[in-house]
């Protein structure tokens, strides 16, 4: 639970937030991030290896009322890992990109 506080802590004066957690079975820091954040500015990102830990999850995020997506990957590849981000960043990007192109 200190973590998770400690996270929403952060990223409080921020508009909005992106958490990614990587080896996130059971789903605990992402539940405790949720949890403290009562404004819903933290979008949260779980990532597990395991296909029935994932669907578990989900079934407790869907239970407990919990706004967190959950994806099946293996972080344990450094290599894949790095990849994973460097596509999540470029979204950003994108995003950013599109957001900036409205406004003009």
């Amino acid at each position: 639970m200190l973590i998770a506080k400690t996270v929403v802590d952060a990223v409080s004066d921020l508009d909005k937030a992106d958490v990614l957690d990587a080896c996130a079975a059971p789903g605990g820091k992402t539940s405790a991030i949720k949890h403290y954040d009562t404004d819903n500015k933290i979008n949260c990102y779980s990532l597990e290896l395991h296909k029935h830990r994932v669907e578990l999850m989900e079934k407790d995020f869907a239970r407990l009322n919990i706004d967190a997506k959950c994806y099946r990957h293996d972080s344990s590849k450094t290599y894949s890992l790095r990849r994973l981000i460097a596509c999540w960043w470029m979204l950003h990007a994108l995003d950013w990109a599109h957001y900036l192109s409205s406004l003009i």
